[in-house]
């Protein structure tokens, strides 16, 4: 019986220092991509040459997400994800598939697409500017599949959207 005890504290000993090396390393993760300059909340506009295609409300995560609100009727499906990588120096690339609703139904169109995005961070942190492509009425959930319509020749801008202290309530 004691033999059995020690060794469930062996494994419980090892389990122990096992999470708490995958915590610290993790963590220390978590930390270095908490300094990349795209990390926030960003107000955004897609554009082709002058004209706004989308008004939108993103936000870069420290840990590689990207969620995004835009400025459309609920039906058509106003929030959807990504995922980014730093390419190099503030420069990001991200892919953001996205399902395709009905307008009048709000029921699922049938179909998906996806947006690429390249941008880069202005050096103040302030502003990221850069390209977006992707493509649309892909047939079926996989916006990857063959079929759709490409696009390119877009551009987005987005200013930093920060913490205005004096609008805060009072503590």
């Amino acid at each position: 019986m004691h033999g059995r005890n020690r060794s469930f504290t062996g494994r419980s000993l090892a389990t122990l220092i096992a999470a708490v090396a995958v915590a610290v390393l993790g963590l220390g993760a978590s930390a270095s991509f908490a300094e990349e300059p795209i990390i926030g909340l960003w107000q955004s506009k897609v554009m082709y040459g002058d004209t706004i295609l989308e008004n939108v409300i993103a936000a870069w995560t420290a840990d590689g997400l990207e969620f995004e609100d835009y400025a459309l009727p609920i039906l058509e499906g106003h929030i959807c994800y990504g995922h980014w990588v730093k390419l190099q120096g503030r420069t990001y690339g991200q892919t953001h598939p996205y399902y395709e609703y009905d307008p009048n139904s709000g029921e699922w169109a049938g179909t998906s697409g996806v947006i690429y995005y390249t941008v880069t961070v202005s050096k103040d942190g302030k502003t990221y500017s850069g390209k977006v492509s992707g493509k649309s009425g892909v047939p079926g959930p996989n916006p990857y599949a063959a079929g759709g319509t490409s696009y390119s020749g877009l551009t987005v801008t987005a200013t930093k959207v920060e913490v205005d202290r004096s609008q805060l309530p009072p503590t």
